[in-house]
């Protein structure tokens, strides 16, 4: 065989080759999932670039490749896993895998990076760490951290500090003070911790004013904006200043803390639910009235007419 048939037969190969390539990203082929969003268009190509083949005049072919998680001269298919980034080869042999998880042992991408990698090629060697994350000495899992043990960072930058806290400058390495869950110094707390207020002792605006959390809530807050003005009370109580009870009717003696008002319980009817149902009476309306009683209703204390 002359060179020349050799060369010829390479030819007609690399043709059925393209060809083979153009139908496989043109038509579904059973078993092949299709992106049928990307027909006509090159909205699945990298950066929306495509062109037309000049020697095969073929549309629409991807001029920088596809892309994630899609393959072929027009990315039409769809890479078989999810954590896929790209599948050269076949669509079930992942090459490149979206950031965190690695191809594996069978190219699924299932397998995951140690959780502060970006990028990685086993659970024990990172090629790349997250923002705020680094290697040292050795390490191969990103596991030291940039961001300074109090604060929220921005990658290495102390944006914001964590809940008792304060002082970005200086790392956020000032605490708080005791009763605080959040402040600016160690004399200005913006949230106080429950049972805790800022303002004037007793509501007595003759006294200092206290913006540090020292000052206690009524006994039955267990939230306050001030000493008789209540956020939120204990179990059972209601008013400005958690000075009424519930009704025993209530769901779990919780009520509303402005006016009472609850879900009743079983035989409990009314707003505050502090009224029995016909036919019921007694404190806990659980003792049937009596059976000369009209149209079953008796009065809730005593069961009378």
């Amino acid at each position: 065989m002359s060179s020349n048939d050799i060369e010829n037969k390479t030819k007609v190969w690399i043709l059925w080759i393209l060809i083979w390539i153009w139908l496989s990203s043109s038509f579904p082929v059973e078993g092949i999932e299709h992106d049928t969003t990307c027909y006509d268009n090159c909205d699945c190509c990298k950066n929306n670039i495509c062109h037309t083949d000049e020697k095969y005049n073929w549309n629409n072919v991807c001029k920088h490749g596809c892309i994630g998680g899609h393959r072929g001269a027009r990315c039409y298919e769809i890479c078989s896993y999810n954590n896929c980034l790209s599948c050269l080869k076949r669509p079930d042999n992942c090459d490149k895998c979206y950031e965190g998880f690695y191809p594996g042992p069978i190219k699924d991408c299932k397998s995951e990076c140690p959780s502060a990698c970006k990028e990685c090629i086993s659970n024990t060697s990172c090629t790349s760490c997250k923002d705020g994350y680094y290697d040292k000495e050795g390490s191969t899992t990103c596991q030291y951290h940039i961001c300074p043990e109090n604060c929220e960072c921005n990658g290495s930058v102390c944006v914001t500090c964590k809940n008792g806290f304060f002082d970005t400058a200086a790392k956020c390495s000032r605490e708080c003070p005791p009763n605080c869950v959040a402040c600016s110094s160690k004399n200005l707390c913006d949230e106080c911790k429950n049972n805790f207020y800022n303002g004037y002792e007793f509501d007595n605006n003759a006294g200092p004013l206290f913006n540090n959390c020292t000052l206690r809530c009524k006994d039955a807050c267990t939230k306050c904006h001030s000493y008789d003005n209540c956020l939120l009370c204990v179990k059972g109580k209601y008013g400005q200043k958690c000075q009424d009870n519930c009704s025993v009717g209530c769901k779990d003696r919780i009520c509303h803390i402005k006016y009472g008002d609850c879900i009743c319980s079983s035989n409990f009817v009314g707003d505050k639910c502090n009224e029995c149902v016909n036919g019921k009476y007694g404190t806990n309306c659980n003792t049937d009235c009596p059976e000369n009683c009209k149209n079953g209703k008796c009065k809730k204390k005593f069961g009378t007419l």
